[in-house]
C-alpha cells in the first residue's frame, strides 16, 4: 500500500509541476485533467492555448533542476474564490462555495496556486524521470517514456468524457448542482438509457455475426460483469436467442486447494485459483452440444457443489461466460476465434473533483466493492481494504495486459453513483481508526466523499448495474 501511495504522490507532484510550467508560458490556459492513461494522466487544453509539448517539457525540466519547494498555505475562502475565479477555475470555485469552509488549504509551486487533495513531494528535484508527450488533442504525463497504444480503451474514456460534458455532470460540483436543483431523477434515467443503448449495440453487433457461439465478458473487480451478463441475456431474448450463462467464479478450486498470500488469506484473484481443466472440459462439451453437469461454488463453505440438472447448449443458444480472467489467453485456449466474441467491461469514470483532480477508476471501483461487500457479504470496509492491494496486483498481471484484445469495450460507470455510495460507505470508513494500516486509504476515500451531496437510493431501478453494489439487484449476483 505504501508503494502505491508513493506512486500517487509522485504523479500529483508531476501534475502540479506541469500546471505551474504551463501557467508560466500560457497564464490564461484552461487545462483539464481528463482521465488516467497508461500509468499516466491525459490532459487537454483549449486550442487557442495549445503549445508544443517540448516547450512545456523544457520548462518542467528547468523547474525540476531548481528544486523548487512545494509549499502549503491556509488562506480564507474568499481569497481562494477570488484567485480561482481570476484564473478561470470555475469548477474549483463552485466546489469551494458548496463546501462552506471558512479557510482553504492551498498548495503553491513557484507562484502557481492550486488545491491538491493529497500529499506532494518536498521539492521538484525529488521527482523521478518524467515525460510530457503530445497525445491526440492533449498531453500525456507519465514516468514511462512511451505510452502503450490502447485505442479501444482510450475511445471508451473519450466517449465517457463526452457524455459527461453533454449532461454537464463532469465534476463533483456539477453533480451537487443537479442534486440541489432536484434534477437527480432525470440524471439517473439518462444514465440508464445510455447504458441500455450500449447493451443493445453490443447485442446487435453479435447477432449480425451469425457465427458467434460464445461471448466472453471480462473486467476487473466491481466493474459490473455479473449484472452486464444478465442484461445482455435479456437483450438476446428480444432477438429470440436464449443464453446459457457461466461464471468463472463457479470454477474455483476448493478452498483447501487454493494458494494463500503472505498474510495467510486465500488468493482468489489469481488465475491459478480457477480449476482450468474443469473449465475447459465443461466449455468444450457445451460448445459440442453435449450434456454437462455445471459446478456451483459455495463461498460460505469454500466447496464446489453441482447442479442436479444437466445443461446442454442448443443450436439456437449462445454461451455467455463472465469472469475477471475471461480475456486471459488461457481461458480461450480451445475456443475458435471466429466463434468467439470478447467484451471488456470496466467502470471508467469521467467524474473529477474539479478541473485538475480526477477520481481514479480504481478508487471508484473500490467504493463500489466496499458497498457490495457490506450489503451482500457482511464484510467491513477494513476487510475489503485489506484485500484490495492483492486485487489490484492481480488485475495488473492478469486483466489489463489483455484488455485491448477485446472486440468491444463497455463502460459501466454512471454519473450519479457517488452520491449514493457515500451513504453506504462513509459510515464504515469513519470506523477505521488512525492506528489501523488501512487508515490512510480510508482517509483518501473519505476526502473524496466529503465533497459530495447525498441523494435518494430508492429511485435506482433494481435492474440497474449499480443495484448490484447496493445489494438489491433483481439479478442473481454476488
Amino acid at each position: 500500500m505504501e508503494e502505491l501511495r508513493q506512486q500517487e504522490c509522485n504523479l500529483r507532484s508531476l501534475l502540479m509541476l506541469f500546471l505551474s510550467a504551463y501557467h508560466k508560458v500560457k497564464p490564461n490556459a484552461d487545462i483539464i485533467v481528463e482521465h488516467t492513461l497508461y500509468d499516466g494522466l491525459y490532459c487537454t487544453v483549449s486550442k487557442d492555448h495549445y503549445i508544443d509539448s517540448e516547450i512545456i517539457l523544457y520548462e518542467m525540466y528547468h523547474m525540476q533542476k531548481q528544486q523548487l519547494i512545494y509549499e502549503e498555505k491556509i488562506i480564507s475562502l474568499q481569497e481562494a474564490i477570488t484567485y480561482f475565479t481570476k484564473h478561470r477555475m470555475y469548477e474549483k470555485v463552485t466546489l469551494l462555495k458548496q463546501s462552506n469552509k471558512q479557510n482553504v488549504t492551498v498548495q503553491i509551486l513557484d507562484g502557481y496556486i492550486d488545491v491538491v487533495y493529497g500529499d506532494l513531494l518536498s521539492h521538484t528535484g525529488m521527482l523521478p524521470n518524467f515525460f510530457c508527450i503530445s497525445y491526440e488533442q492533449g498531453y500525456w504525463l507519465s514516468f514511462q517514456e512511451t505510452p502503450k497504444i490502447q485505442p479501444k480503451l482510450f475511445s471508451a474514456f473519450q466517449l465517457s468524457e463526452a457524455f459527461g460534458h453533454m449532461l454537464k455532470v463532469s465534476t463533483i460540483a456539477q453533480l451537487n448542482t443537479v442534486i440541489k436543483e432536484k434534477n437527480f431523477y432525470e440524471l439517473v434515467l439518462l444514465c440508464e438509457m445510455v447504458q441500455e443503448r450500449q447493451f443493445a449495440k453490443i447485442c446487435e453487433t453479435i447477432m449480425k455475426q451469425r457465427t458467434i457461439q460464445c461471448l466472453l465478458i471480462a473486467g476487473p473487480s466491481c466493474s459490473g460483469k455479473s449484472s452486464s451478463l444478465h442484461r445482455l441475456r435479456m437483450h438476446f431474448k428480444m432477438y429470440g436467442k436464449e443464453a446459457v450463462c457461466l461464471s468463472m467464479d463457479d470454477f474455483y478450486k476448493n478452498r483447501e486447494d487454493t494458494a494463500k498470500l503472505a498474510d495467510g488469506s486465500y488468493d482468489f484473484d489469481s488465475i491459478d485459483a480457477i480449476d482450468l481443466t474443469l473449465f475447459h472440459t465443461t466449455v468444450t462439451k457445451l460448445l459440442n452440444k453435449e450434456q454437462v453437469q455445471l459446478p456451483k461454488y459455495n463461498f460460505k463453505t469454500g466447496k464446489r457443489e453441482w447442479d442436479t440438472i444437466y445443461t446442454q447448449l442448443e443450436d439456437t443458444q449462445i454461451l455467455m461466460i463472465e469472469g475477471i480472467h475471461a480475456l486471459h489467453p488461457i481461458t480461450s485456449k480451445y475456443l475458435k476465434k471466429e466463434f468467439t466474441y470478447k467484451l471488456y467491461i470496466n467502470a471508467l469514470t469521467h467524474m473529477n473533483i474539479d478541473e485538475h483532480t480526477r477520481i481514479k477508476t480504481s478508487d471508484y471501483r473500490l467504493l463500489r466493492r466496499i458497498a457490495r461487500d457490506s450489503m451482500t457479504r457482511n464484510w467491513s470496509a477494513k476487510e475489503t481494504l485489506a484485500l484490495w492491494k492483492n486485487v489490484r496486483t492481480k488485475e495488473d498481471e492478469h486483466i489489463y495486459p489483455y484488455q485491448e484484445e477485446a472486440d468491444d469495450v463497455m463502460n459501466t460507470a454512471m454519473a450519479y453513483e457517488l452520491s449514493i455510495l457515500k451513504t453506504i460507505v462513509q459510515p464504515q470508513l469513519e470506523c477505521i481508526n488512525i492506528e489501523d494500516p488501512m487508515y490512510h486509504k480510508a482517509k483518501d476515500l473519505l476526502n473524496i466523499l466529503s465533497f459530495i451531496y447525498e441523494s435518494d437510493a430508492d429511485i435506482i431501478p433494481r435492474y440497474s448495474i449499480f443495484a448490484e453494489f447496493m445489494g438489491n439487484s433483481i439479478f442473481s449476483v454476488s
